[in-house]
């Protein structure tokens, strides 16, 4: 089995713990990341989340995105040596339940990063016998496609502890899809057009800027074909629904690192 470090990005885009939460913000939406490390003196002292900014937002307090980004982000976090095997970080991102993991040299210095995404194209060709109904988990998080605001979708993010909520109209139609991501690049518009980030943005309908174009697999599609098409298009999860196209469920990242873990596929 090869070394995670062969799979990772390398040398990452990183932020420091003085940066303003606002540049942070920024980075990630312009660039598409979940998460950013953060680094002092060469050292990986901490990781910012879309879940950490999330909760920044979720307070109102918009005048926080001024401050330095060490009050916000995540201290300490789990990490995994760049001369570790892929098998050994699927398992850790598997128990801890972590979209990503920092790989760092034996004195801490950030050598790279690994995500879902990147074990899914790893894994990609590997999931011919997993069968969907048996990991889709129904009941997905789903919100009022016409009446939702983007301040609804915060708070539901962060007290579900979801990336992504599926917009439905009364029928459960999907009708449109957001994620942490749409979040970060609407803000990160209105800080560096506006300058600043007024309360009544929060009022803003969530189909105004959610994805409306959403594809979608039924209950009869392969993991494996799910598969490939969560890597070839890096899409994070994608809706599942019956025959009536009423949804079922969302299947994502996070689902197929579990059947790797659960069918010891590494």
């Amino acid at each position: 089995m090869a070394e995670i470090i062969s799979i990772a990005t390398h040398n990452p885009m990183s932020v420091r713990p003085t940066d303003q939460l606002s540049e942070a913000i920024e980075k990630m939406a312009k660039n598409g990341f979940r998460r950013l490390p953060v680094v002092f003196e060469d050292a990986l002292v901490g990781i910012l989340t879309a879940t950490d900014v999330l909760k920044v937002l979720s307070s109102g307090e918009t005048k926080l995105l001024t401050e330095e980004l060490h009050n916000f982000m995540t201290n300490d976090p789990i990490v995994i040596n760049r001369d570790a095997k892929i098998s050994e970080a699927v398992q850790t991102m598997f128990q801890h339940g972590l979209g990503s993991l920092p790989i760092v040299t034996k004195n801490m210095q950030l050598s790279g990063i690994v995500t879902e995404r990147d074990l899914v194209k790893a894994f990609a060709g590997s999931f011919a016998d997993a069968e969907l109904e048996e990991f889709l988990k129904l009941n997905p998080i789903t919100l009022p496609y016409a009446t939702t605001t983007v301040k609804k979708v915060i708070d539901t993010m962060v007290s579900e502890d979801v990336r992504r909520i599926v917009l439905v109209e009364k029928d459960n139609k999907v009708k449109g899809i957001i994620t942490s991501t749409d979040m970060m690049r609407f803000f990160m518009d209105k800080i560096v057009r506006v300058g600043s980030v007024a309360n009544d943005v929060f009022k803003t309908k969530a189909k105004d800027i959610c994805k409306t174009n959403v594809k979608s697999v039924t209950i009869n599609t392969s993991v494996a074909d799910i598969a490939k098409i969560l890597s070839t298009e890096g899409m994070g999860g994608i809706p599942v629904i019956n025959d009536d196209n009423e949804l079922l469920g969302v299947f994502t990242e996070s689902d197929l690192l579990q059947i790797v873990g659960m069918y010891n596929l590494m």
